[in-house]
């Protein structure tokens, strides 16, 4: 049986300082598939960077990562991006995305996403089906308002309704929150992005949640294994 390849779509930018200590946020996402999935081979493709996306054809899985930019953002590579995702998903690719992928994914599929109050720091995502929850590391202002008509909600939080969704006609799954961030990347970012975007106050609690908080990520890991177990 051949191993199959991914392609992990990093469509933002860290600072240098982030990137010489922790990596890039490809760099996460392909730890985070590590530990989710067996051997694999996989290529990166740096949207915001330039890079042109790849035919999907030629890939077994995709995952589009977060970002500092906003879906919503004037980007040249956006509408590019949005596009892609709609391939992948007609194709019935297996499709994960993070943060900023699980809102283009949504968007490009006829949900909705607008900018609300920030969430940083750890929030609690609860089934929608069932008495299951796990605490996870957020870090963002935009998130989808209204779902596309293939979507269902699996975890929402009191902070984000729709916080983790499952696709009823293609293998897709996307969650807000940030399981590829490690405790000390996580605080690290937090204090990078003090004043800016984050408050002080904002900054100073998101980092309190960290002092308290365990990565949780069994939940994350089976929805992400069966989304790439169901390769059409």
């Amino acid at each position: 049986m051949s191993i199959p390849n991914y392609c992990i779509i990093e469509p933002g930018t860290l600072s240098g300082k982030l990137i010489a200590d922790h990596g890039c946020y490809a760099d996460m996402g392909v730890k985070l598939l590590k530990g989710c999935l067996d051997d694999f081979n996989y290529a990166t493709c740096k949207v915001d960077g330039g890079e042109i996306l790849p035919n999907p054809d030629e890939f077994d899985g995709c995952l589009v990562l977060g970002s500092e930019h906003g879906v919503n953002d004037n980007l040249p590579w956006i509408e590019p991006l949005l596009d892609f995702i709609r391939q992948v998903y007609d194709r019935r690719i297996p499709l994960v995305g993070v943060c900023f992928g699980h809102q283009a994914i949504a968007q490009s599929l006829g949900g909705r996403v607008e900018k609300t109050d920030w969430n940083v720091g750890v929030d609690r995502y609860d089934s929608k089906v069932g008495d299951v929850h796990f605490h996870t590391i957020v870090y963002h202002q935009d998130q989808v308002v209204e779902l596309p008509k293939s979507a269902a909600v699996e975890f929402s939080s009191e902070r984000c309704p729709n916080a983790a969704l499952k696709y009823i006609d293609s293998p897709c799954w996307t969650i807000q929150s940030h399981p590829e961030f490690q405790l000390d990347f996580a605080s690290d970012l937090f204090e990078d992005t003090r004043y800016d975007p984050l408050s002080y106050t904002q900054c100073d609690q998101a980092k309190r949640d960290l002092d308290i908080f365990s990565v949780e990520l069994g939940t994350i890991e089976n929805g992400i294994r069966q989304a790439f177990a169901n390769k059409a």
